[in-house]
């Protein structure tokens, strides 16, 4: 964070001469964020929105200015900026996606998915919004359709860690462990850390009778609970041992 410290400092004697910049309001609102003072990022973007700004501008602003929002966890209130923005411009892809995340906490799944669905039309490449409908779907236990939208995010962004732990899960919940052991492969060779990622892996393992390198798997799962670590739920480690 000290890194943004300047910048913060240099924003502000900046606006001291420039009061009515909306650009300037927007970077030191930016700024603020990443120094996690959301509350006062918020003031400032604010502040900015009431500046006199071209459209391209504007939308920005609304859009940084749900951003904030979210973080505050007043959700409502993001909701209304993303409204504001889409009015302006509907194909915002970045504004549906953020619409569907705030759509998904409000619990509005239906809703969420739209939005998901809307940003992936206009940008098939769209990684984020590809997995966010997944989780979307998983939660509605639409779950052959989760592995689709997770398989998209996959091919799109092959190392989206995620993405594959998403998607391992929707396969061990269909029972289809082979599937589920080989997406958590890939997940563990590109991210060996992955919160629960190589205890999930050896219990689905066990599940599917591979007892191959037991002790050392069992070993090593025992270190990493003693010094805990995220590598396995509870009742997993437990049937692992028994």
């Amino acid at each position: 964070q000290q890194q943004f410290t300047p910048a913060k400092e240099a924003l502000l004697q900046a606006l001291h001469y420039q009061k009515k910049s909306s650009r300037l309001w927007l970077h030191y609102g930016l700024v603020l964020g990443r120094l996690e003072q959301h509350d006062l990022a918020q003031h400032s973007i604010e502040q900015g929105l009431d500046c006199q700004a071209a459209t391209a501008q504007h939308i920005e602003l609304l859009y940084y200015h749900a951003v904030t929002l979210l973080k505050q966890h007043k959700l409502t209130d993001a909701l209304s900026s993303i409204d504001k923005l889409l009015k302006l411009s509907p194909n915002h892809v970045q504004g549906l996606n953020l619409q569907g995340t705030l759509y998904l906490q409000l619990h509005q799944l239906p809703n969420a998915l739209s939005c998901y669905q809307a940003a992936t039309q206009l940008d098939h490449d769209f990684a984020e919004a590809w997995y966010h409908g997944g989780v979307v779907l998983e939660k509605m236990q639409h779950y052959q359709q989760a592995i689709s939208h997770y398989q998209q995010a996959i091919r799109i962004k092959p190392h989206y860690v995620k993405a594959l732990y998403n998607c391992a899960n929707v396969y061990a919940k269909q029972q289809d462990y082979p599937q589920a052991i080989r997406l958590l492969e890939q997940l563990v060779a590109i991210a060996p850390d992955y919160p629960y990622g190589q205890g999930r892996l050896y219990y689905w393992k066990m599940h599917h009778c591979d007892w191959q390198d037991y002790e050392h798997h069992t070993a090593k799962l025992r270190q990493q609970v003693i010094a805990q670590q995220s590598v396995i739920a509870p009742f997993e480690f437990f049937n692992v041992l028994s």
